[in-house]
């Protein structure tokens, strides 16, 4: 298996992010605004994976004070897509790797607690991946936009990593 190159999104992307959007979260509502806004915010860092050089999933990974506590730093995990016929190809698990590195590498200089994100709680696959990425469920739950009931998940960017030792 060929691993996906992972590269900064730029501009030539914004065709792509935005058909990847309709695609990957038509089910939850029309999310091709939020993700276009999220490509465009200088403050979102947005990462493409390449498959065989052409665009096959992004991760959106923003640094923030949330609105619940002010006070702290915190990673959100925006959105992370694969394009459908690339799923089950590591992709998203190199994406998940990469924002979490990513992630505490910033952790460590700017005082950020944790990295948080949303799924589904239909979504099996994404669950299952963040799940083992380190991943643990929160109290707080949300909903998408047609409805379907959001789960809350974090990863502790201080201390010790799993396995490490």
């Amino acid at each position: 298996m060929t691993e996906p190159v992972l590269r900064r999104a730029g501009r030539g992307d914004a065709a792509f992010l935005s058909n990847l959007a309709v695609e990957a979260f038509a089910t939850y509502g029309d999310y091709r605004g939020l993700v276009e806004a999220w490509a465009a915010d200088p403050n979102v860092e947005v990462t493409l994976a390449e498959h065989d050089g052409a665009p096959a999933g992004a991760a959106f990974l923003a640094f923030l004070r949330p609105g619940e506590a002010p006070g702290t730093k915190v990673a959100d995990l925006l959105a992370l897509a694969v394009a459908g016929p690339l799923r089950g190809r590591g992709i998203g698990r190199a994406l998940v790797a990469h924002v979490v590195a990513r992630a505490r590498d910033v952790a460590r200089r700017h005082d950020i607690s944790e990295l948080r994100l949303a799924v589904a709680e239909t979504n099996a696959a994404a669950r299952s991946l963040f799940e083992s990425a380190g991943f643990a469920y929160q109290d707080a739950e949300g909903s998408y936009a047609r409805g379907q009931k959001a789960l809350h998940m974090s990863l502790p960017l201080r201390g010790r990593r799993p396995g490490a030792g």
